[in-house]
């Protein structure tokens, strides 16, 4: 979908520069050339940017509501003591996330990771 946006929208504007130029050196097609920019990107890729705004507000509003249903369930349940409660964000994440743990430290490993090693070079 979005490749075909972009790419509609890069052969309007190449369209309407062709005829821009044609002004100037009286092409042959400059009304062709006129109506098939306007064509790709008030008839094509115009429609296909709303749509990909729709859907976009579609995938935040189903966030919101999933991340107001998971919070109302962690709310109503008791906390027993003792008892593990998952911690719950406050606000919903838009990306998706990534699940598992993430190593830092540029070239170091994580199995051979210890405190300090990514300043070792400036100890010598």
């Amino acid at each position: 979908m979005k490749v075909s946006f972009y790419f509609s929208l890069i052969l309007g504007i190449t369209f309407l520069t062709l005829r821009f130029i044609g002004l100037f050196l009286d092409l042959t097609y400059n009304n062709l050339l006129l109506a098939l920019g306007l064509f790709l990107l008030l008839g094509v890729s115009l429609p296909l940017y709303l749509y990909e705004r729709y859907r976009y507000r579609q995938k935040m509003n189903e966030i919101i509501q999933d991340h107001q249903i998971k919070g109302s369930k962690a709310k109503s349940s008791e906390k027993k003591p003792g008892s593990y409660k998952k911690k719950i964000q406050e606000y919903p994440s838009f990306r998706n996330q990534k699940q598992g743990l993430k190593w830092g430290g540029g070239n170091i490993h994580g199995s051979a990771a210890t405190r300090g090693s990514k300043r070792s070079f400036l100890k010598k």
